[in-house]
């Protein structure tokens, strides 16, 4: 199944009951809910897992020397479709890289990154993905859509364990590059109980 902005906004409008929508764009209120939070959701969940319908790899452009660093540290270009940084290539602990701003900075040369890309076509997205997200725009648009407290309430405490079923999912789609590094202090992927945390503060804002 191709999803679309819509079928995924009419998933969240169903757990309520409510009326559909043909576009996003309609004069009504529910398309103008689902308009403000659909985009910012997407990302937000983007950022917070390594899925595999949205892996990217790529060797990094290094950037002009500055000499506002140490030594031996060199700047590199992040990409432009990078919706977050998970691992470089050779891989390292977080002593070995960081991410500033829209730039990478380690003591390596020859450096690849293993990334998330920011896809907003949500015909690329997974089941699971949009499983989630429907569940995270529901709880987001309920209220102001409906004021039915205690249906936005029974799909927030659902949502942490839809989540954790898809992320048992997704994270089975192959193992070769999200292995945790042997310090599990110095570890750079997202981790399920990190995901749970997330989702917990994100229903409550």
């Amino acid at each position: 199944m191709a999803y679309s902005k819509v079928s995924i906004s009419n998933m969240s409008l169903a757990y309520f009951g409510v009326d559909s929508i043909r576009a996003m764009d309609e004069d009504n209120k529910r398309a103008r809910l689902c308009s403000v939070f659909f985009d910012p959701l997407r990302d937000l969940l983007l950022q917070r897992f390594d899925w595999p319908f949205a892996r990217g790899f790529i060797r990094l452009q290094q950037l002009a020397e500055d000499f506002n660093y140490p030594d031996n540290v060199s700047v590199y270009q992040v990409p432009n479709d990078c919706a977050a940084s998970r691992d470089i290539w050779p891989r390292g602990g977080r002593d070995d890289w960081e991410v500033v701003g829209n730039t990478i900075h380690c003591r390596l040369d020859a450096v690849y990154l293993y990334y998330t890309k920011q896809i907003q076509n949500p015909a690329l997205f997974s089941h699971g993905f949009v499983h989630i997200l429907a569940m995270l725009m529901a709880t987001k648009i309920g209220m102001p859509l409906t004021a039915d407290a205690q249906a936005v309430a029974g799909i927030t405490r659902e949502l942490p364990f839809e989540m954790n079923n898809v992320l048992e999912s997704e994270m089975n789609m192959g193992n070769v590059y999200k292995a945790y590094n042997d310090d599990p202090n110095k570890d750079t992927f997202v981790n399920p109980d990190e995901i749970l945390g997330f989702v917990d503060t994100v229903v409550r804002v």
